[in-house]
């Protein structure tokens, strides 16, 4: 719900026609306002009536999310964010509304500093809701509205960024989380001291379940690897919430029961799974977003790969600039919510970073599992400012230095200076052009022997 202030501005840039009536819509029950993928070209106060909001699940069928009361704006998500509808709203009853269109609602959002704040305060609860129907439907399976509303009231969010630790290993369980978005890691200290890698944690997968239904210790520390929203449910909720719900029980259990057939065969050989890429240039002579469409094609081999600079985001997302939003913007939750999406759509995406340190350059290495730095080793093998940025993370993902050129597989040029800068760093010799040496990279960038 908006204030009335906000309404009473909206109703006043409202359409009119040439009397100076407003341009008042209405629908019969089951009709359609918009369809989820159109145009957005203005929004809606709606007066009288209840909507429904229905999203698109992986299946093709849809889900009803959300249901509408007068009073609620409606179509200002894709408008804020510059995308098209993501979701479908159509009338449960006969329902009126009145219309604004876009110009005239960037015009007060433009002049009116307050009322964009406001909107955006009101946009957020509805990103989360589809971002948390996507998590839960990968979880459980299809969810109808009165569950996804049970299942919500139960939940309170959590942000973690990267390094942030969710919780330690040997703390008591208090409740369980689910991953809505972003990247977890576990790692379990043995007795000896040594780490062992318990692997990754993505959207849709449960984390700290085990513990909480054994009433036990947590057996593992979680932290995150780049910025992650979860949602967390207490012990004694989530009691009472399976008596309503057993099959979030056995759901549970089977992702217990996978986890641990995963442990106990040994998965070292195997391929890891879905995985996001920085690639950041060392020097700006470097044609990064070449060399990561050669690479895409070698990694198709694993699965469908998406290729972004900051200009083909901004395209992807449909608004110039998008790319460099800075963290504290009022777009910030829109262009999250939309690189989750695509973390949905492709399992492997490929972002190329700036060769300087700008907004998108820190969003590339923030949504990165791992960075690859595109270096000339003629080049400055001190690191540059994109590069530096690592540094500031708590726990910088892997970095890994790949020198592109034209050099003899028979002579190799000298890397010294640059490993020295950074003697974590994977190190990777591809010649321009050659597609055996781009397959290596991806065998080794793809196997969970590597990411350990």
């Amino acid at each position: 719900m908006i204030s009335q202030r906000l309404a009473e501005k909206l109703v006043g840039l409202a359409y009119t026609d040439d009397q100076g009536a407003l341009q008042f819509v209405e629908l019969h029950e089951g009709e359609v306002l918009f369809e989820q993928g159109d145009e957005a070209n203005n929004l809606y106060v709606l007066k009288a009536g209840v909507l429904g909001v229905r999203v698109r699940r992986e299946d093709g069928g849809e889900t009803t999310i959300a249901r509408l009361a007068p009073g609620a704006i409606v179509g200002e998500m894709a408008l804020l964010s510059g995308n098209k509808r993501s979701a479908t709203v159509y009338a449960i009853n006969d329902a009126g509304l009145i219309c604004i269109s876009q110009g005239q609602f960037e015009q007060l959002m433009m002049e009116d500093e307050a009322a964009l704040a406001e909107m955006s305060e009101t946009a957020e609860p509805r990103w989360q809701r589809q971002q948390l129907f996507d998590a839960l439907y990968k979880l459980l399976g299809k969810v109808d509205i009165e569950g996804l509303e049970a299942l919500r009231q139960q939940l309170t969010w959590h942000y973690f960024g990267n390094g942030d630790v969710v919780f330690q290993q040997g703390a008591a369980a208090d409740g369980m989380y689910i991953v809505v978005n972003g990247r977890l890691r576990a790692t379990l200290q043995r007795g000896d001291g040594s780490r062992k890698d318990l692997g990754r944690i993505g959207p849709g997968e449960p984390v700290g379940e085990m513990a909480m239904l054994t009433d036990a210790a947590r057996s593992a520390t979680v932290h995150a690897v780049r910025e992650s929203s979860l949602v967390k449910i207490t012990t004694d909720k989530f009691e009472r919430l399976i008596r309503q719900y057993p099959k979030l029980l056995i759901h549970i259990a089977r992702v217990i029961v996978e986890r641990q057939q995963r442990l106990l065969a040994g998965t070292e050989a195997e391929q890891a799974g879905p995985l996001t890429l920085a690639v950041i240039p060392a020097a700006v002579n470097l044609d990064a977003l070449q060399f990561a469409q050669e690479f895409a094609a070698a990694l198709a081999i694993c699965g469908a790969t998406l290729v972004l600079d900051a200009a083909g985001f901004d395209e992807e997302y449909g608004e110039d600039l998008a790319s460099q939003t800075e963290m504290g913007d009022v777009g910030h939750t829109a262009v999250v919510a939309f690189m989750n999406k695509l973390d949905l759509a492709a399992p492997y995406i490929i972002y190329v970073a700036d060769p300087f340190a700008s907004a998108w350059t820190r969003r590339c290495i923030g949504h990165a599992d791992r960075v690859l730095v595109l270096a000339d080793p003629a080049g400055e093998p001190q690191p540059g400012d994109a590069e530096g940025l690592l540094a500031q993370l708590a726990v910088p993902p892997q970095r890994d230095l790949v020198f592109w050129g034209s050099f003899s597989p028979e002579k190799l040029p000298d890397s010294s200076a640059w490993s020295a800068r950074r003697p974590q760093a994977g190190l990777h010799f591809v010649r321009r052009g050659d597609g055996e040496q781009l397959a290596e990279l991806v065998r080794r960038l793809t196997t969970k022997k590597t990411l350990q």
